[in-house]
């Protein structure tokens, strides 16, 4: 059997939505790091990665939703 791991929102960790703190945490990243690439991306993608962080705020489940 393989080992999943689900994308989630870590709202007790979040700076605004808890996107980059769930992603850091799924993958096993520091948030530190995610939370840079994210900012540095916005630069160079500034639409694309305000959309996909929107997005993925809204459709992903937050970390105690996905616990219980």
């Amino acid at each position: 059997m393989s080992s999943f791991n689900r994308l989630y929102c870590d709202k007790s960790n979040s700076v605004v939505a808890g996107v980059c703190s769930g992603i850091a945490a799924t993958y096993g990243h520091d948030r530190s790091l995610v939370r840079l690439v994210a900012i540095l991306s916005l630069f160079v993608l500034p639409g694309i990665t305000f959309m996909a962080y929107l997005i993925a705020a809204i459709v992903l489940p937050s970390r105690r939703n996905y616990l219980d």
